[in-house]
Parts: C-alpha cells; sequence; structure tokens
C-alpha cells in the first residue's frame, strides 16, 4: 500500500515538474482589454521599435501596436487560458491549420511566442476577417479579432439573460476591448507620434518566411 501511494507521490512530483518545464519561459496572461497607460516603460518603447521593423507598409502600425498592447501589453511570451498565444495572442485552436498551410508553421503554440512569427500570424487574421466578412470591415476588425465574425449576436443574446450588472460587463467584453484598442492608437497618436514617424526601414517578414518553407 505504502509503495502504492510512494509511486503515486513521485508520478505526481514528476507530472508538476513537466508543467513547469513546459511553461518555462512564458508568462502566465490571463484576458485582454487594457486601457492606455499613463507613460510608456522601457520595455515597451523597446518592443514597439521592434515591431515597427516588421509592420509591412500597407498596414497602420498605430493599429497593430494598440491591439499588441490590448491583447498582451506588448509581452512576446504571453499565454492565456483560453489558448491565445504571444504577442498578439493568437488563438492557435482556431487558427493553426491556416497558419501551417499558409506560413509552414508546424507548432503553432511554440511559433506563436516569436514576435516575428505573432505578428505575421495577426497580420493573416486582420487581412482574412476584413476581406472575408463585411462585419468586420474597418475598425469593425478590432471587436471581431477578440471576439470572432459573430461577437455582436453572442453579445444580444448574452445581454438578454444576464441579471446581474457583472455578468452583463462580460456580455460587453468584446465591446470594450474595441474601444480600449481605438483609446490606445489614441493615446500612441498624441503621445509617441515620434516613434513611428522615426522608423528604421521596414522588412516584411512573411516573404522571409513564405520563402524558407517554398
Amino acid at each position: 500500500m505504502w509503495r502504492t501511494i510512494k509511486l503515486t507521490i513521485l508520478a505526481t512530483f514528476i507530472a508538476s515538474m513537466m508543467v513547469t518545464v513546459a511553461m518555462a519561459g512564458k508568462t502566465k496572461y490571463s484576458g485582454s482589454g487594457r486601457k492606455p497607460p499613463r507613460k510608456l516603460d522601457k520595455r515597451q518603447v523597446t518592443q514597439i521599435k521592434a515591431m515597427l521593423v516588421l509592420i509591412p507598409e500597407q498596414y497602420d502600425p498605430y493599429e497593430i501596436v494598440a491591439i499588441g498592447m490590448v491583447e498582451s501589453n506588448l509581452t512576446i511570451n504571453a499565454v492565456s487560458d483560453t489558448g491565445d498565444y504571444g504577442l498578439m495572442q493568437v488563438n492557435c485552436r482556431i487558427h493553426k491549420k491556416q497558419l501551417r498551410a499558409i506560413y509552414g508553421f508546424k507548432n503553432c503554440e511554440k511559433d506563436m511566442l516569436i514576435m516575428t512569427k505573432s505578428l505575421i500570424a495577426s497580420l493573416y487574421v486582420i487581412d482574412d476577417f476584413r476581406k472575408n466578412h463585411r462585419r468586420c470591415r474597418g475598425t469593425k476588425v478590432y471587436a471581431c479579432y477578440n471576439g470572432g465574425q459573430g461577437w455582436r449576436t453572442r453579445q444580444r443574446k448574452c445581454l438578454k439573460k444576464c441579471t446581474t450588472k457583472p455578468e452583463c460587463l462580460r456580455c460587453t467584453r468584446v465591446s470594450t476591448y474595441s474601444k480600449n484598442v481605438k483609446r490606445n492608437i489614441l493615446f500612441l497618436r498624441n503621445n509617441y507620434s515620434y516613434l513611428f514617424k522615426n522608423r528604421p526601414p521596414l522588412v516584411d517578414g512573411r516573404a522571409s518566411i513564405r520563402k524558407e518553407n517554398e
């Protein structure tokens, strides 16, 4: 009996150590929807500079950086409870097949913890929503990025059922997320436009990723 208990304890310990090792280098992150900070810290400024080199010219850099701020607070190794990974919190459960087929990302969970690949994936998601879903065009894409193209229908149904203020606030989470992306864009334009005006020559990482996988 004691031998069985000892083996069970040992197995539990080994399992916990395996989880610890698997999570090494990752930052547990729960939820998104951050409002703009009062001021960017040094880490955030450095991260934005690194992002700006990778955002292609056809995209609004304020928009992409703001989404990253709201999604992960510009944390490259962020991992959420809902299966969202990396700087741009790309959901691997939803997008891994497309990312593998188009860009050759064989391990979505690990790939999204690399800034270049996370940005490439997020641009793919944004493009897909805007091109293929009428309800996700323009700035409406912010809500779709967070809640999918059917977020508004789900929100209406949720608001009809909710009975308490906290429940109803949860129903409007996606709307709040979208508003906070817009707030972060305004914050960046008003306070940190010099970072965006003086950004270095752009490198479109998507082209090099495709070439590597051909």
